[in-house]
């Protein structure tokens, strides 16, 4: 739950840096929008690792079961 939070601050924090960087009438509004970037791939990384650690591997090689040494 607290991942999903932050991921979706993350987002809004990008949207809002977009937003006041549009017009990029001064240098602090062009880098607004250079920088905009930072938080989605930031979201992006959260969420990959959160993923990651959900996972359960697969048994065996391949996703087969594993067999036993005959």
């Amino acid at each position: 739950m607290r991942v999903g939070v932050l991921c979706g601050l993350l987002v809004v924090v990008s949207v809002v840096m977009i937003v006041v960087g549009l017009p990029e009438a001064s240098l602090f509004q062009r880098r607004l929008l250079e920088l905009s970037g930072v938080p989605l791939a930031g979201a992006t990384a959260l969420l990959i690792v959160h993923l990651a650690q959900e996972l359960h591997p697969l048994p065996g090689a391949r996703g087969r079961p594993s067999r036993s040494p005959a």
